[in-house]
């Protein structure tokens, strides 16, 4: 087994999958105080892209 095992695995996926979505934000927004706030704005993003597609699936189907 590799040095680092499955949780080192486990973090090289998300990161994989996460980190180009996270790095759009992270140009925008540098860290304050060692704390990097990219993530949140990324959550409320997809978000609002989420309501925004239910409200056009919505509007398709009424």
């Amino acid at each position: 087994m590799k040095q680092g095992g499955l949780l080192q695995d486990i973090a090289a996926v998300l990161d994989s999958v996460c980190g180009p979505w996270l790095n759009l934000f992270r140009r925008f927004i540098p860290p304050m105080g060692g704390v990097d706030f990219s993530p949140v704005v990324a959550i409320i993003a997809l978000q609002l892209v989420q309501r925004l597609i239910l409200q056009l699936l919505i509007g398709i189907l009424v």
